[in-house]
C-alpha cells in the first residue's frame, strides 16, 4: 500500500504542477507550460536510471515511466482544452528538439565519468550513460510514434460512439497508449538490456495500466477545473496520419500570421459595409414612407409593391445583422452580462413585424420570459431567427402564425419552449437544421445554425421536439427547446 500511495503522490505532483501552470495561461501564456513539458522530458531520461518504485504484487514501475506518462498526459491536456492541432504539432516538434540535445550530452557525460580531470564524488559509472544512450533513443522514437498515434486516434474516435462521454474516450486512448508503450518498449529494448525478461515485460504492462488509470483521474479533474466542454469544432473525416508527420515549419507560422491579418481586415470591411448598408436601407425606408405621405392617392396595388420593398429592406438589414452576429461569434468577442429575456424577445418581435408585416404573428405566454439570465443582447438575434423561421415554414394555407411560449427552471438552467403550428420537421432531419455553414447547402437559411451557435457560446443548447399536444405527429408543429444557464 505504501508503494501505491507513493505512486499516487507522484501522479498528483506531476499532473498538479502541469494543471497549475496551464491554469495561469491567461496571465503567463502557455510558455511556462511548454517549459514544464521540457523539464518532464529531462526527468524522463534521468529518473529512468535513478530508481524503480516497488508497488507490490510483483509490480514495479520505473521513475522514468511515471514522468513519461506525465508528458503524454500534458499533450492530452493540450488536445482536450486547446482543441488546436497546430499547437499539438508544435509541442511534439519541441519535444523532438529537446531530445536531440541529449544526443550530444549522453556520450559527453559518459566521457566525463571516465575522464581523470573530472571529479565524480558519487562514483557514478560511465556505463550508466553508455547503456542509457541506447535505451534513450529507443524510448524517444517510440514516444514520438505514440504521441502522433494518440492524436490520430483521438481525432478518429471523437465523432464515434456519441453516447460515450468524450473525456472517457480520451482516457481510454491515453491508457491504450501507455499499455502499448509497456508492450513495445521491453520488446525493442531486449537486445540491449539482456536482463529484461518476458515476466518483467508483463509487469511493465500492468504498471502502465495502473499509471494510465491514475493519470486519467487527474485528466478528468483537470478537465472539470478548466471547464472544458471538449467539443471539437473540426469537421470532415478528421486528421490524416500523414498530417501529424508533417510538423509545422516556418512557412506555417508565417501563413498563420497572414491569416490573422486577413481576419482583422475582413472584420474592418464587415463593419464598414454594415454601417453603409444600414444607412442606405434607412434612407430607402424613409423615402418610401415619405412617398406614401406625399401621394395619398396611390392605388392599392402600388401600396402593396411599396410594402414588399419595405419588407425586403428590413429582411436585408436582418440578414446583415446575422452576418455581423456570426462574425462576432467566430471572433468570440461577446461579453457576458445580465439580460432580460422578455426584453430581447419583444425587440425581436418588433423586427419580425417589420420584416413580415403582411403576416400576423400571435404570441401567447411571452410574459413567462420575464426573467434575467447571463447572456448578451445578441439574444435578440436568437429570438428573431426563431420567429422568422416559424413564419417562413408555416403551413401554406395558414394566414397567421401562432406561437406559444413556456418557461421553467431546472437546477441552474432556464428552459424556454417555443412552439408553433408549422409544417414540422421529421425527427431524422432535425439535426440538419443546425448544421454549420461548411456542410449545409449554400441556398439554405442559416438562422437555426446561428441560434445554436449563440446558445453554445454561453454554454446553452437547443433541440427540436414534437408539440406536447401531438407527441407522435411532427406535422402538427414543433417545439424549439432552449436550455440556457442562469449563472
Amino acid at each position: 500500500m505504501i508503494g501505491f500511495a507513493i505512486l499516487a503522490l507522484h501522479v498528483i505532483i506531476y499532473s498538479g504542477s502541469g494543471l497549475i501552470l496551464y491554469a495561469l495561461r491567461a496571465r503567463l501564456s502557455l510558455i511556462p507550460f511548454y517549459l514544464y513539458i521540457g523539464i518532464l522530458q529531462v526527468f524522463t531520461s534521468l529518473m529512468s536510471s535513478f530508481y524503480v518504485l516497488d508497488i507490490g504484487y510483483g509490480i514495479s514501475i520505473g521513475g522514468g515511466s511515471i514522468v513519461y506518462s506525465a508528458v503524454i498526459w500534458s499533450v492530452m491536456l493540450l488536445y482536450i482544452i486547446e482543441r488546436d492541432l497546430a499547437t499539438i504539432k508544435m509541442v511534439i516538434l519541441g519535444i523532438v528538439a529537446i531530445q536531440f540535445i541529449f544526443l550530444v550530452l549522453y556520450p559527453f557525460y559518459a566521457f566525463l565519468m571516465m575522464f581523470d580531470g573530472a571529479s565524480n564524488p558519487l562514483g557514478i559509472p560511465s556505463l550508466l550513460f553508455e547503456i542509457s544512450f541506447g535505451i534513450f533513443w529507443i524510448g524517444n522514437l517510440l514516444a514520438l510514434f505514440e504521441m502522433i498515434l494518440m492524436v490520430f486516434l483521438l481525432e478518429r474516435v471523437r465523432s464515434s460512439l456519441p453516447k460515450v462521454p468524450p473525456i472517457v474516450k480520451a482516457s481510454i486512448v491515453y491508457i491504450l497508449m501507455l499499455i502499448l508503450d509497456g508492450l513495445l518498449f521491453p520488446i525493442l529494448a531486449f537486445p540491449i538490456i539482456q536482463s529484461i525478461s518476458i515476466v518483467q515485460g508483463v509487469a511493465s504492462i500492468v504498471g502502465k495500466l495502473l499509471l494510465g488509470i491514475l493519470y486519467s483521474v487527474t485528466l478528468l479533474v483537470a478537465s472539470l477545473i478548466l471547464d472544458s466542454k471538449y467539443v471539437m469544432e473540426r469537421t470532415g473525416a478528421g486528421l490524416k496520419f500523414a498530417e501529424m508527420l508533417s510538423l509545422p515549419k516556418t512557412e506555417v507560422i508565417q501563413t498563420l500570421h497572414k491569416a490573422e491579418e486577413n481576419q482583422i481586415m475582413v472584420k474592418i470591411l464587415l463593419d464598414l459595409l454594415g454601417h453603409d448598408i444600414r444607412n442606405y436601407s434607412d434612407v430607402s425606408l424613409a423615402s418610401l414612407e415619405l412617398l406614401k405621405e406625399e401621394c395619398p392617392d396611390i392605388k392599392e396595388a402600388e401600396l402593396e409593391l411599396i410594402s414588399n420593398i419595405e419588407q425586403t429592406q428590413h429582411r436585408t438589414i436582418a440578414l446583415l445583422n446575422n452576418v455581423l452576429t456570426l462574425s462576432m461569434i467566430k471572433d468570440r468577442s461577446l461579453e457576458t452580462t445580465s439580460i432580460n429575456l422578455l426584453e430581447m424577445f419583444n425587440l425581436a418581435r418588433s423586427d419580425v413585424a417589420d420584416s413580415y408585416s403582411s403576416i400576423p404573428l400571435t404570441v401567447t405566454g411571452e410574459k413567462s420570459l420575464d426573467t434575467h439570465i447571463k447572456g448578451n443582447p445578441i439574444f435578440q438575434s436568437l429570438f428573431y431567427n426563431l420567429l422568422s423561421n416559424m413564419i417562413k415554414y408555416r403551413k401554406p394555407e395558414t394566414e397567421k402564425v401562432t406561437v406559444e411560449i413556456t418557461v421553467y427552471s431546472e437546477g441552474k438552467s432556464t428552459h424556454v419552449l417555443i412552439s408553433d403550428s408549422g409544417r414540422g420537421i421529421p425527427p431524422e432531419k432535425r439535426e440538419q437544421s443546425f448544421e454549420s455553414l461548411t456542410t449545409r447547402p449554400r441556398s439554405a437559411n442559416f438562422g437555426l445554425y446561428l441560434v445554436k451557435a449563440i446558445l453554445n457560446l454561453f454554454d446553452g443548447d437547443i433541440w427540436i421536439e414534437n408539440r406536447t399536444d401531438s407527441p407522435n405527429d411532427h406535422t402538427a408543429g414543433l417545439t424549439f427547446h432552449l436550455s440556457i444557464p442562469t449563472e
